[in-house]
């Protein structure tokens, strides 16, 4: 029965210790100003940081915005007409020759070719022109928004049937219309 009570105040002594070791800790290490003040570093620190991401976390959402629009811009760039433009691209093409004093004098559709999601429509064109008048026009068709293309083009000259003082030529040429797919078949 007398080792109880020992024993009883061993575990009491040791707890004290241990207490005054904790605190004795507590005042030298972990509370000491050097250490709050780290403390309070890592703190502002890690406020930046997180101020930083956010503005991170915006600027990549303004450039996800920024991408899509230019995205969008691109693809409507490249992409083909919506609605069938054969019809107003020849209207166009009338009104250009006659802007440039090119007369056509037959217009025939000559061939069709399908691509995939695209058709290719030709037609050919027999004209009468000077030649400035011509070049005048093939500028002007090539700096158009057409989705058109000069396949062929071919220039008589010579004296032949010509009269005094006319400077006019006979030319060929081939234009290739483009449509996408579905817009040729419902024409």
């Amino acid at each position: 029965m007398n080792k109880n009570p020992l024993i009883l105040y061993d575990i009491a002594g040791t707890t004290i210790m241990l207490c005054l070791a904790a605190v004795a800790t507590w005042c030298g290490a972990i509370h000491s100003p050097s250490v709050s003040g780290k403390l309070a570093e890592m703190e502002t620190n890690l406020e930046k940081m997180e101020s930083s991401l956010r503005n991170t976390e915006n600027a990549i959402r303004r450039k996800t915005v920024e991408l899509g629009d230019l995205q969008a811009d691109i693809e409507s760039r490249g992409a083909l007409p919506s609605k069938s433009p054969v019809e107003t691209n020849l209207r166009n093409i009338t009104r250009l020759a006659r802007d440039n004093e090119v007369e056509l004098i037959s217009v025939k559709p000559s061939e069709e070719k399908a691509y995939p999601g695209l058709t290719e429509i030709k037609y050919a064109i027999e004209a009468k022109s000077g030649f400035r008048d011509l070049v005048q026009f093939l500028k002007d068709f090539e700096e158009s928004e057409f989705w058109a293309d000069v396949t062929k083009l071919k220039v008589e000259t010579g004296s032949r049937n010509r009269v005094a003082n006319d400077n006019t030529q006979s030319s060929e040429l081939v234009l290739s219309l483009f449509a996408s797919q579905n817009q040729a078949d419902t024409q």
